[in-house]
C-alpha cells in the first residue's frame, strides 16, 4: 500500500485516528501491514481497510488481534511483542507491559588483573630495593642504579594501580552496579547485586547526557554516560561500559520521561514563566540566558545543538557555546524553543 494513499476507512490505532499510512509512526506501520496481510490471507475478497478498521477501532479488539498475529511463541518465554525478563523482576507488577529487557556486559576485568597484579607487585619491589639502597648504602643496588630503579619502579607501580583500579572499584560497588534493566510501559526497573529498584516515569526529574568521541592512532570509540536524577534526589548512572545498548536504553527512557515532563513545562513557558535547565534559562519574553549571559530573542540568529554543545549565534555573528552534558533534559529545552529534535548532536568531539 502506498504511504500517501488514504485509508478507505479511518483507523483508530493506540488511541489515535489515522487517515493514511503516512500519518503513522514507522513501528506502527509495520504492525498494521502485518495485520493487513493476515486479513488478506484469511478473508480474501474483503475490503482490507474496512476489516482492519473493524478490528482496530475498538482497543480490546486491537489487543486481541495483535496477540493473535504476534507470531509463534518463543520456547524460552515471552513472544514477539512481550520480551522475556531476567530473573528477579517477578515482583515488578505495577509498571504495565514489558517493552524490552537488557543484561549488563559480562566483564570480569581478567586482563586488568593479569597485567595489573604483576606490574603493581614488580613496581613495589623495585621501589623497596631503591629505598633499601638509600637506607643501607652498599647493599641491594649500586649507587648509580638507585635513581633509575626508583623511577622505573614508580612507573610500574602507578600503571599497575591504574589497571587494578577498575576491578577493585567494581568489587567495592557491586551492590550498586546495575546488572540488568527492564523497560516497561509506565517506567523501568533495574537489578543490582541484591535488590530490584522500580522507577515509574513520574519519579524522574532530569536526565544528563555526557557523550564523548575519543580518537587516537588507528582507534576511535565513544564514551557515553547518562545520569538519571529522581525527584527524591537519588542518582542512577548508566554507561556503555555496563551496557552496550546504553544509548538506545537512554533514548527509550528519555522518550517516556520527556512525555511526562514536557506538557507542564510547555504550559508554564507559554504562561510567561522563566524555566531553568541547569546553566540555561529560557523565557518567551526575555530570551535565553546561558551561564549568566542574557540573549534577547530579537538578537539571536540561531540556536542549535552541534558536536555536543549548545550553540547560540547572534545576529552580529557572535557565538556562545556551552557543553550539552551540563544541561539537564536538553531535548525538552530544545522542544520548547523550537529546535528540531532530529538535528540534536549530543556527541562531543
Amino acid at each position: 500500500m502506498n504511504e500517501s494513499t488514504n485509508f478507505d476507512h479511518p483507523i483508530k490505532f493506540k488511541g489515535k485516528v489515522y487517515q493514511s499510512l503516512a500519518e503513522m509512526p514507522p513501528e506502527d506501520r509495520a504492525l498494521l501491514e502485518r495485520l493487513r496481510a493476515k486479513v488478506a490471507q484469511s478473508h480474501p475478497g474483503e475490503n482490507l481497510d474496512q476489516s482492519v478498521a473493524d478490528r482496530l477501532n475498538q482497543e480490546d479488539a486491537f489487543a486481541n488481534a495483535l496477540k493473535s498475529h504476534a507470531g509463534p511463541a518463543r520456547a524460552w518465554g515471552g513472544g514477539a511483542e512481550t520480551p522475556a525478563v531476567p530473573n528477579g523482576f517477578e515482583p515488578v507488577t505495577n509498571l504495565g507491559k514489558v517493552v524490552n529487557s537488557y543484561l549488563a556486559k559480562k566483564d570480569t576485568q581478567l586482563y586488568n588483573l593479569l597485567f595489573g597484579v604483576p606490574l603493581f607487585t614488580g613496581g613495589g619491589i623495585l621501589d623497596l630495593l631503591a629505598l633499601g639502597a638509600l637506607l643501607f648504602p652498599g647493599h641491594f643496588l649500586e649507587p648509580k642504579n638507585i635513581t633509575g630503579t626508583a623511577i622505573f619502579g614508580t612507573i610500574l607501580l602507578f600503571l599497575g594501580a591504574w589497571l587494578l583500579n577498575f576491578p577493585v572499584r567494581r568489587l567495592l560497588n557491586r551492590d550498586l552496579a546495575i546488572n540488568a534493566l527492564v523497560i516497561y510501559r509506565d517506567g523501568f526497573a533495574y537489578r543490582t547485586h541484591k535488590n530490584i529498584h522500580i522507577i515509574p516515569w513520574t519519579a524522574m526529574a532530569s536526565i544528563f547526557s555526557d557523550v564523548t568521541q575519543r580518537t587516537g592512532r588507528n582507534i576511535s570509540y565513544e564514551d557515553a554516560y547518562y545520569t538519571f536524577i529522581l525527584k527524591n534526589g537519588e542518582k542512577i548512572v548508566l554507561d556503555n561500559n555496563q551496557f552496550a545498548e546504553a544509548p538506545g536504553i537512554t533514548k527509550a527512557i528519555k522518550k517516556n520521561v520527556n512525555g511526562v515532563l514536557l506538557p507542564p513545562l510547555q504550559a508554564a513557558y507559554q504562561a510567561g514563566s522563566t524555566l531553568t535547565f541547569g546553566p540555561v534559562n529560557i523565557a518567551q519574553a526575555s530570551g535565553i540566558q546561558a551561564h549568566g549571559r542574557q540573549f534577547a530573542w530579537n538578537t539571536v540568529y540561531r540556536v542549535e545543538v552541534k558536536q555536543g554543545q549548545l550553540k547560540i549565534v547572534t545576529k552580529d555573528e557572535k557565538s556562545f557555546d556551552i557543553r550539552a552534558k551540563l544541561i539537564p533534559n536538553i531535548e525538552v529545552l530544545c522542544e520548547l524553543i523550537g529546535i528540531d529534535p532530529f538535528t540534536i548532536e549530543l556527541t562531543y568531539y
